[in-house]
């Protein structure tokens, strides 16, 4: 049970080199109350990170330039206070399924998804967290 009322609003950081996408997911996620931070490729949010961004959720892409999606979240399992930070891959990769267990993906939508999906998805992962 339990409510987000009086709460802060969890953190969510959005990592996607497509502009239109990263927008709509942010701006559905910021309807709804979340604290949204975006990056535009997997170097922005490790840098983000680096500098103490603590999400509670991050919305990941998979194919962008300067540090895919698979490079970041390799990376970000190296270090022990971000690897628990639960992902959810986002990527109109056919073989998202596999490559999100692969990646310990918390959840993974291949592109188009369901907006209302996808946020009930960062919703259950920000509440458990």
């Amino acid at each position: 049970m339990g409510g987000a009322a009086g709460t802060m609003a969890a953190s969510i950081l959005v990592v996607d080199d497509d502009r239109d996408a990263r927008d709509a997911i942010a701006l559905a996620l910021e309807e709804r109350g979340y604290a949204v931070t975006t990056a535009v490729d997997g170097q922005d949010a490790l840098n983000r990170l680096r500098a103490g961004l603590r999400p509670s959720v991050i919305v990941l892409d998979l194919h962008m330039p300067v540090k895919s999606g698979w490079d970041f979240r390799t990376q970000l399992r190296s270090y022990p206070e971000l690897a628990g930070i639960p992902v959810v891959g986002c990527s109109a990769d056919p073989f998202l399924a596999q490559k999100a267990a692969a990646l310990g993906f918390a959840d993974a939508f291949t592109k188009p998804f369901d907006m209302e999906t996808l946020i009930g998805s960062v919703a259950r992962l920000a509440a458990a967290s």
